[in-house]
């Protein structure tokens, strides 16, 4: 009785909804998605950085892990909060937190 409930009756999903844990394809190659989750790390330049940042790569950046760098995020680093769960940093306001006294000066802090 694949698909089905104890009576045999075939539950049907909405059309265009995945079921529970499926998983949805993309169009990027593994390759892609390795390359585009790990653009950032403690070597890159601050003048590199993009104009908006995630908490996580924020962390990478500096080194920390996600749990302080989220610390970091809701305290003194002046992160935006965007909804209820989603965070970013403008760059400028890493530069700011890194005491650097012109934010579009090339460099690494």
């Amino acid at each position: 009785m694949e698909g089905g409930n104890k009576e045999g009756l075939k539950i049907q999903r909405p059309p265009g909804r995945p079921r529970v844990g499926a998983i949805r394809a993309t169009s990027h190659s593994p390759l892609e998605v390795a390359t585009l989750t790990s653009t950032i790390s403690r070597t890159t330049r601050y003048v590199d950085l993009p104009d908006v940042l995630t908490v996580e790569e924020v962390g990478r950046y500096l080194g920390i892990g996600r749990n302080s760098a989220y610390e970091l995020a809701n305290g003194e680093l002046g992160a935006v909060r965007i909804g209820s769960r989603r965070m970013i940093v403008p760059k400028t306001a890493l530069g700011k937190y890194l005491g650097l006294s012109n934010t579009g000066s090339a460099g690494t802090p």
